[in-house]
């Protein structure tokens, strides 16, 4: 068993990479699926907003959080495409404007033949 004490990167460090390293790894055209809530990678997320290199990037995410200090910029827009499953209070306006694409609250629902 892992203690609460153990730091992963020590343990297990052929599996971690720092957040530029990660970054280096994307390139244009990608799509990236992001956790959310205590999962959300927020340094990883800076450090890609940070990199100017990072050009058409559709970033999936359930409810973001980190990213809505961004999406007032018009820069931050033209690099990256957000597709939000819920918004936000903070990102509301962003969304009106059409900045951020939310596929609706049954679009990832399979559909099954009744019975």
């Amino acid at each position: 068993m892992i203690s609460e004490k153990t730091d992963l990167s020590e343990r297990y460090p052929e599996k971690t990479v720092s957040a530029r390293e990660a970054v280096s790894k994307i390139r244009q055209g990608n799509r990236i699926f992001i956790g959310t809530g205590c999962s959300e990678p927020q340094h990883l997320i800076r450090a890609m907003v940070k990199d100017p290199d990072l050009q058409d990037i559709m970033i999936y995410q359930m409810l973001s959080f980190t990213l809505a200090r961004y999406v007032g910029d018009p820069a931050f827009h033209k690099r990256f495409h957000l597709k939000l499953f819920f918004i936000s209070r903070s990102i509301r306006e962003a969304a009106f404007e059409g900045k951020i694409d939310s596929p609706g609250k049954n679009h990832l629902l399979p559909i099954f033949p009744p019975g």
